[in-house]
């Protein structure tokens, strides 16, 4: 099966597929895409500073003794659902960093770190599968795309609900 779109996994994704009992809707509806991804109706992508904010997460609100079993469950879920890691290269990384977090007075450093890496790997994967890139969040405050400072969009967002 060819995917339709090609899906950035943000953190919100990955810490409401992981954390259970906590929102039902969320949980249900993150491991819901994921399992999208797995069966191939889209591709998901990632980067190592998403799933560093993931940890950080689980870290900050799981009890510790959940630690180890919580991020067993994030790397089944990337494994299973055949999530790609990516990294940006570092130039064009930085040059997209610049312009986004100039922009974008709304997000915290960590978002902006991560829609940098989206925009840097967007060209390539584009090219590659010949298919749109979305960066699929539960957060709203990402609106439906982010712009430069022209007012060019840079990317398109995918909110999961």
């Amino acid at each position: 099966m060819q995917p339709k779109e090609l899906h950035f996994i943000d953190s919100s994704i990955f810490v409401d597929a992981v954390k259970e009992g906590e929102n039902d809707h969320k949980h249900n509806s993150a491991v819901r895409h994921l399992n999208k991804i797995r069966r191939g109706v889209f591709k998901g992508f990632t980067t190592f500073t998403v799933l560093a904010e993931v940890i950080f997460i689980v870290m900050r609100d799981v009890e510790e003794e959940k630690w180890t079993a919580t991020l067993r469950r994030l790397l089944e879920f990337i494994k299973i659902s055949k999530i790609k890691l990516e990294t940006p290269e570092h130039s064009k990384f930085l040059s997209e960093l610049n312009q986004i977090k100039h922009l974008e007075r709304r997000f915290g450093p960590t978002d902006i770190k991560l829609l940098a890496e989206a925009v840097a790997i967007k060209p390539s994967l584009e090219k590659t599968y010949n298919k749109k890139l979305y960066f699929a969040t539960f957060d709203t405050k990402f609106g439906t795309h982010v712009c430069d400072s022209k007012g060019v969009k840079l990317l398109d967002v995918e909110l999961i609900n």
